[in-house]
This record gives C-alpha cells, sequence and structure tokens, in this order.
C-alpha cells in the first residue's frame, strides 16, 4: 500500500502532450513522448551522485484547468515493485506555485513552472516500506559495486523520510 502526504519533490520539466492523452492509460515504462524526467532524493553531499535517477515514461499534461503528472519512483529506492503516482492539481502558470495530490498514495506536493520546467517537492507520508526486501534487491542489482554502502544510504534515507524531487523537462 502505497500513501503520502505534503511537498518534497522536485518536478522540473515535462512534455506536453494531447488533450486526449488525460484520459487514464495503463502504466508502460516507455513513454508515450519523449521526456527527460529525472528523481531526486535530498541527501547529504557525498552521496548526491547516487542520489539522482533518471526516470523513464513519465509524463505530464497541460489542461486547461488542471495539470496532471504520472510517474514511476525509482526501483533504487523502493525496490523491484513499481510504484506509480499519478498527481493532479491545478492549472500550471508559468512563475506560479499550484497544489498536487494523489488519492490513492495520499502523496502531496507543491509545483511551479519556469520556462521549459516544471519542479515539484512532494512528499509521501504514507509510502510503506519493506527496508529488508529493498535492500536485497539493491545487493542482488549492485553486486561487486564499490558504492554499494552509498546507494544503500540513499535508499535508507528515502525509506526514513519519504520526500523527494521529480523534474521534467517541457
Amino acid at each position: 500500500m502505497i500513501r503520502s502526504v505534503i511537498p518534497k519533490a522536485l518536478l522540473v520539466g515535462s512534455t506536453l502532450v494531447a488533450q486526449a492523452a488525460l484520459a487514464y492509460t495503463p502504466w508502460s515504462p516507455t513513454p508515450r513522448s519523449p521526456v527527460e524526467a529525472y528523481y531526486s532524493v535530498p541527501v547529504k553531499r557525498e552521496l548526491h551522485e547516487f542520489a539522482r535517477f533518471t526516470m523513464e515514461g513519465s509524463t505530464a499534461v497541460f489542461g486547461e484547468a488542471e495539470t496532471v503528472i504520472r510517474y514511476c519512483l525509482p526501483h533504487d529506492i523502493v525496490g523491484e515493485r513499481d510504484v506509480i503516482i499519478e498527481l493532479k492539481g491545478g492549472k500550471a502558470v508559468d512563475g506560479q506555485f499550484f497544489a498536487v495530490t494523489e488519492a490513492d498514495s495520499a502523496t502531496t506536493g507543491q509545483c511551479i513552472k519556469a520556462g521549459a520546467t516544471l519542479t515539484c517537492m512532494l512528499q509521501y507520508a504514507e509510502l510503506e516500506f519493506d527496508v529488508d526486501a529493498n535492500e536485497a534487491f539493491l545487493a542482488r542489482k549492485y553486486e561487486n559495486d564499490v558504492n554499494f554502502p552509498k546507494r544503500l544510504q540513499v535508499m535508507r534515507a528515502f525509506s526514513g523520510d519519504a520526500v523527494g524531487i521529480l523534474s521534467l523537462d517541457l
């Protein structure tokens, strides 16, 4: 079960998608439109290079009255399962903050559109973690990686305070 609360992830950038894309479609790891997207976990400086992830399949749709942002949290911080978040909020107006929420996971945040980027600071207050399973997943994925302890620290930081920054290029 995934749940969240108010802001702490920063969503930057996104692709404009046809109005018809506002209709729900099943999650696909392949984006329907090319989009550059990144997710970052706020950590101490020496972990920064292990706390920023490229995101595939993320989208942002800008309607007349609503913005819809859809993405999957990085497996390096939530384990093997796909944790899909679909945020809905007000109209994205350049330079103005707007709130976003997701009912299924109680994710909340504040977003701002600035030129060709959309940035959202998000918090996942009720996101559930199986830290042991996530650690086992990372151990398999990064077997013999000298930076495994740093990757593990990033996952543990996120599981202890589930906040992050999602950035999409528009």
